[in-house]
């Protein structure tokens, strides 16, 4: 459904939604080719996350970015302790959701295409019963909960409703075993927060083609939108 009219939808009306703009600082992320202008994918993040902010705001949702709230990454700050920084954000609001907008990256493959969404099962703050590992193609295992607690079970859902919704921009779904570009990984922000958390990949810095689409601000609003839509019918349900 699309929301023509911006009112105060009463789902989102107070909402607290921490907004995580992957990377930055010395941290680039993925690097477009030259061909495309060498776009840092921490930059792509930014504009995308702002965007969508500004939307929300529209809606009534009260929006924290991290990367107003926590210091860019320099030399002096591990990869780790940024992560826990974001993390901590969200954490110590109680916020209502956590977001986190990157792009993703194959290289040297350049035509690997589309989106995906992350979520973890694996909730090490808010239960640690159920535990079971799976070995992936990389050698290193991830950890998920075969009775996730209600947090990791939100946070599944919401993942299915936003790639479902973003890939009708037009855009294919990275799928895994099960052919849902929904992920349940234990990555660092989704496993550690304590609300509903989901990671969008929009789309992929190594394809020339897809990585100018997703600059463009008309797409990057449109990608907004479906964000959005898809956190009202998610609060509504």
């Amino acid at each position: 459904m699309y929301y023509d009219l911006i009112v105060n939808i009463p789902v989102l009306v107070g909402k607290t939604i921490v907004l995580d703009a992957g990377h930055g600082g010395i941290d680039p992320g993925a690097i477009s080719s030259p061909a495309t202008g060498s776009i840092y994918e921490s930059v792509l993040n930014e504009q995308q996350t702002r965007i969508l902010g500004e939307l929300l705001l529209e809606y009534g949702a009260n929006v924290i970015y991290t990367r107003d709230r926590i210091p860019p990454r320099n030399s002096n700050i591990t990869l780790g302790q940024d992560l826990e920084n974001r993390v901590d954000v969200a954490n110590e609001i109680r916020a209502d959701l956590f977001l986190s907008i990157h792009h993703d990256s194959a290289y040297p493959n350049t035509t690997a295409n589309g989106i995906s969404t992350h979520y973890s099962t694996y909730r090490p703050l808010l239960d640690n019963e159920g535990l079971a590992k799976k070995n992936t193609i990389y050698g290193s295992d991830i950890i998920y909960d075969l009775t996730p607690c209600e947090a990791a079970i939100k946070s599944n859902i919401l993942a299915e409703m936003l790639v479902r919704n973003i890939a009708t921009l037009g855009f294919n779904i990275c799928p895994q075993e099960n052919g849902s570009g929904a992920h349940d990984h234990n990555l660092y922000v989704t496993r550690n927060t304590t609300m509903p958390s989901v990671l969008i990949e929009a789309g992929f810095m190594s394809n020339e083609q897809e990585v100018l689409r997703v600059a463009e601000k008309s797409v990057q609003q449109s990608i907004a939108q479906k964000i959005v839509d898809t956190l009202i019918d998610f609060y509504s349900s």
